[in-house]
């Protein structure tokens, strides 16, 4: 049996307008579901985490592993993608 997580996520528009608009750029399928692992990584790494890693099984994570970090501009990026929608 496979150490994966297996996630099902529906995201309407109206719950995060900037996720969305930045996922639905990319067809469904791995890319897209590529993107939104990188996301999720990078928000972990400007949040200060500690990160546990395997091997890396894509190129964005071969990519990260040999980066200690992400450059404050990117990091700043991913949190503000994150972030509460401002309200109107």
């Amino acid at each position: 049996m496979s150490n994966g997580m297996r996630i099902s996520l529906v995201l309407a528009r109206e719950d995060n307008p900037r996720l969305y608009d930045e996922l639905v750029q990319f067809p469904k399928g791995p890319r897209r579901v590529n993107r939104l692992r990188m996301l999720a990584y990078d928000g972990l790494l400007a949040q200060g985490a500690p990160v546990v890693r395997s091997a890396p099984h894509t190129f964005e994570e071969s990519h990260h592993a040999s980066v200690s970090g992400v450059s404050e501009d990117r990091a700043k990026a991913s949190l503000e993608l994150f972030s509460e929608p401002l309200s109107e």
